[in-house]
């Protein structure tokens, strides 16, 4: 009977571990914290700065499908920050399936921003961004969405870029 039992427990362990959530990463292999240089195609992509790759056109998976304007920023050598934009063999479905799992952050802001939405992963260590084509700068930007996803580290560090193109001192720096 005691076996029964523990087998019965054990059973409801691993049956509650497989349902649940799978926090999201990242898709097509490009996870937030991957090591880029470790990617079959990193060799594909074009630097275009010290830690920011690029490719015009790149299928991010058989599910999505082709997406245009791929960047990807590195710290240390892992992926921190991903960008595309949809095209045409984009299948957005597959995307806005995750952003179900996702919960939405709402931002108030002095502007209305209804074309931007964003996002955190279940564990609170990735964000989210959906730009849908009005608010895009091309010229069939009403069919385009601009996706992005990237971690705390990211955000602080393109915060720094700015502030210092603007002749302020970084946050990071003045702790």
């Amino acid at each position: 009977m005691k076996r029964l039992l523990s087998l019965l427990v054990l059973l409801l362990v691993v049956s509650a571990c497989e349902q649940k959530t799978k926090s999201f990463h990242g898709f097509g292999g490009l996870d937030i914290g991957a090591d880029f240089k470790s990617l079959p195609n990193a060799k594909d992509f074009t630097q275009i700065m010290e830690d920011e790759y690029n490719i015009a056109r790149y299928k991010l998976s058989d599910e999505i499908g082709v997406v245009s304007n791929l960047n990807i920023s590195t710290e240390n050598g892992k992926i921190s920050e991903v960008r595309f934009v949809s095209t045409d063999e984009t299948h957005t479905a597959t995307i806005e399936k995750v952003t179900q799992q996702l919960v939405r952050i709402n931002t108030k802001t002095p502007i209305k921003l209804d074309f931007i939405d964003f996002y955190n992963s279940a564990d609170k260590k990735i964000f989210f961004v959906r730009e849908k084509g009005q608010g895009l700068k091309s010229g069939n930007a009403g069919n385009q969405t601009k996706y992005s996803y990237f971690d705390e580290k990211a955000i602080i560090r393109n915060g720094d870029i700015i502030q210092r193109n603007i002749g302020m001192k970084p946050a990071s720096a003045q702790k």
